[in-house]
Formats: C-alpha cells, structure tokens, sequence
C-alpha cells in the first residue's frame, strides 16, 4: 500500500482481516466524537461536551498502546491522528471560550 493511500484506507479495508477488533475501536471512537459534537450543538453553553471531546480524543490517541496494536503502523496512525485532532480542536474550543469568560485586567 502506498503511504498516500493510507489514510482512506485506515479503516475501511481492516475490517476484514485479523485487524477487525482494532478498527472497532476506531468506529466507537469516531462515533464517540460524532455524538460529543451534535450534544455540543444542541446545547452550546455547555463545556462538559468539549471536555467529553477531549477525554474521548485522549482515548483514541492512546488506545494503540493499550489496546495492543501500536506495531499495525495504519490503524495506529489513525488512531493517533484523529486522537490529537480531537483534543487539539476540542481544547481550542475550551481556551477561546474560557478566555472569553475572564474578566478584563487594567
């Protein structure tokens, strides 16, 4: 496999090999941060679904370690990427929001 071609095929083509207890922790945890997102965007003024973002996204980074597969160089790269996505983005959210909140110093 070409390493351009990893990334679209990071979890569609392992569900079919011995990999498919891997990739099913990539479908819970896309589908996990699918769900953070749309309780994000039914109620906005709440953090605790960025906090959930970011738990989540730490979870996916360091499932290839616990979970065992790190050595399947594709699916862990998957998990790691989309793991720092999630935190990256999701804590983003929390530091603008957070520095909306402060008062003003003089």
């Amino acid at each position: 496999m070409k390493n351009g071609m990893a990334w679209p095929n990071c979890v569609l083509h392992n569900h079919r090999t011995s990999q498919a207890p891997f990739a099913w922790t990539a479908y819970i945890g896309g589908a996990l941060l699918f769900l953070a997102g749309l309780w994000n965007l039914s109620s906005p003024s709440n953090r605790f679904a960025e906090w959930a973002a970011v738990v989540i996204g730490v979870l996916v980074f360091i499932a290839p370690w616990v979970l065992g597969f790190a050595a399947m160089s594709t699916l862990a790269w998957c998990a790691w990427i989309a793991g720092i996505l999630a935190v990256v983005l999701a804590g983003s959210v929390l530091l603008t929001s957070r520095e909306q909140h402060l008062p003003a110093h003089a």
